[in-house]
């Protein structure tokens, strides 16, 4: 599942800009190829010569997402549009490059694996725009030629449908949230960029109320940002386990004891009934990119809310364009082989989280982001 499949018939060179406003940013162009996800898997390679031909495989296979998650990050940005530039000019074909953004003050307030650098008492809110978003988009605005899809703050906004009841997760926090959202969307909405909101995945909010809740949610901070128009659609599964389809829907133990009468029991499930909950809030014609990096084994949770690190774990689809009606794209938005959280691992921005200790997960693991081998072996074996 991890061959090096194109993202479709690609389109030839035209002129020096592009506009992809209104359509698939990924259709009739290539993935770009992420030359660090590429060392990554070298240096793998070369602990385990055996999986030598797997990883050769996924050498060749763009579609991995680039995470910028804090300020000092942003300068990846120049340095993967260059090369996605110049992976355009040798194959003479367009290329879409994939960013997720994702520096929130009070990030991922209801986790700690991910906790981020920008809090509220310290301005984080104004440093988010003014040097994180407002970076972020004039590097962007260098490369008018370059098709780019943005994966935009994962977690964030679904924190306000569940989470409540977490102490770092308040209204202050979710206000934050909102604005921050809204104002990413007005600055990164070019005619060469193409947003995708994060909307979780079927085992967080595929519950009737979570859906209405989170569309409602997304409705009020689209309007806040000015319109359904400035964004593509939502982004889901990110850096999650959910498969596309569960394979035996009408068992009954199953849907009560793992799914607790879900009826989103996977992620194409669940974008489906999203899909009516957006067009009930008004939100109509949204389209969806799935991460299916990690969600090729449909049993390999015990537990459906664990979520660090998944030991039994496999690759998902390979990435690729219109698989499904209302779908742009499978993309890898979470690089396989890149760790989720550490239970045992801590520093001052980024905290140790209970959950990478769950019966799901591996033993020790480094901190999130962090190449992370032995779990990508998990993955091909």
């Amino acid at each position: 599942q991890c061959g090096g499949q194109k993202a479709a018939e690609s389109t030839q060179l035209k002129g020096d800009q592009v506009n992809v406003v209104g359509q698939n940013p990924y259709s009739g162009n290539d993935f770009f190829v992420n030359p660090y996800f590429v060392e990554n898997l070298q240096k793998s390679k070369e602990k385990n010569p055996e999986l030598s031909d797997k990883i050769s495989q996924m050498q060749k296979q763009g579609g991995t997402g680039i995470w910028v998650v804090n300020r000092e990050l942003v300068g990846v940005v120049d340095r993967f549009l260059t090369a996605a530039r110049e992976q355009r000019a040798q194959s003479g074909r367009n290329v879409t490059t994939t960013f997720v953004v994702y520096n929130l003050p009070e990030r991922d307030c209801s986790a700690n694996a991910s906790a981020g650098e920008l809090y509220l008492d310290q301005d984080g809110l104004n440093k988010y725009k003014s040097e994180f978003i407002d970076r972020i988009a004039e590097a962007f605005r260098r490369y008018p030629e370059m098709a780019i899809s943005v994966v935009l703050e994962p977690d964030s906004l679904p924190n306000i449908v569940t989470n409540n009841g977490v102490r770092r997760c308040n209204d202050r926090v979710f206000q934050a949230y909102r604005e921050g959202v809204a104002y990413a969307i007005q600055k990164l909405a070019l005619p060469n960029v193409a947003i995708y909101l994060d909307a979780g995945h079927a085992g967080w909010l595929g519950w009737d109320n979570n859906r209405a809740g989170v569309a409602r949610v997304f409705r009020e901070v689209i309007d806040l940002a000015g319109g359904a128009h400035l964004i593509r659609g939502f982004a889901t599964n990110v850096s999650n386990y959910t498969p596309l389809r569960e394979p035996d829907p009408s068992d009954e133990r199953r849907k009560s004891a793992y799914y607790g009468y879900n009826p989103a029991m996977d992620e194409l499930t669940y974008v489906d009934l999203l899909q009516k909950n957006f067009q009930q809030a008004g939100l109509n014609g949204m389209k969806f990119i799935i991460d299916t990096g990690r969600n090729g084994n449909p049993r390999a949770r015990t537990v459906w809310g664990n979520w660090c690190n998944v030991r039994e774990a496999t690759l998902g689809a390979a990435p690729q364009v219109n698989p499904e009606p209302n779908i742009d794209a499978y993309v890898w938005i979470k690089p396989p082989g890149e760790s989720d959280g550490s239970a045992v691992y801590e520093t001052p921005t980024q905290g140790k989280d209970s959950s990478c200790a769950s019966a799901d997960s591996m033993a020790v693991s480094p901190v999130a982001g962090e190449w992370f081998h032995e779990h990508l072996v998990q993955l091909l074996r």
